[in-house]
């Protein structure tokens, strides 16, 4: 099943993730998502960090230790970018999205880009896209 983003929303100043073979388009969130991400946000916070401790461990040493993600990240995961993609796509139900299938390593990518587009986290200057830190 193909989605289209809401004809309403600017898709060009929209940040494009790649989800289950499917190109979606997340926006700066409106108010309405982020009463819904909010409680979220230090679950978002801790997990990305965790990641990227991973990543920089993994890039150190090529023995270090498998990340995974426990059951509860996953659902926050899935939550937040759920969460995120309602504003371009508001018939998105969840229960459609989980339907999809979408690799973790993409939904992984799709949370850091809908943390910056909440602005619950900024870039640190000079890194890339999701090496953030929480905003003030």
């Amino acid at each position: 099943m193909k989605f289209e983003p809401d004809p309403k929303i600017d898709i060009g100043e929209s940040e494009k993730v790649t989800l289950g073979g499917q190109d979606w388009y997340v926006p700066k969130l409106a108010l309405r998502q982020i009463k819904r991400i909010a409680p979220l946000i230090p679950d978002i916070i801790a997990l990305l960090d965790r990641i990227n401790a991973a990543a920089e461990a993994a890039r150190a040493d090529a023995n270090a230790a498998p990340f995974a993600l426990r059951a509860d990240e996953i659902e926050t995961v899935i939550a937040a970018v759920h969460i995120g993609l309602t504003r371009a796509y508001p018939h998105l139900t969840r229960d459609a999205f989980e339907d999809l299938p979408i690799p973790l390593g993409e939904l992984i990518t799709a949370l850091r880009v809908v943390a910056l587009q909440s602005r619950a986290i900024v870039p640190k200057q000079g890194d890339e896209l999701g090496k953030a830190q929480a905003a003030a």
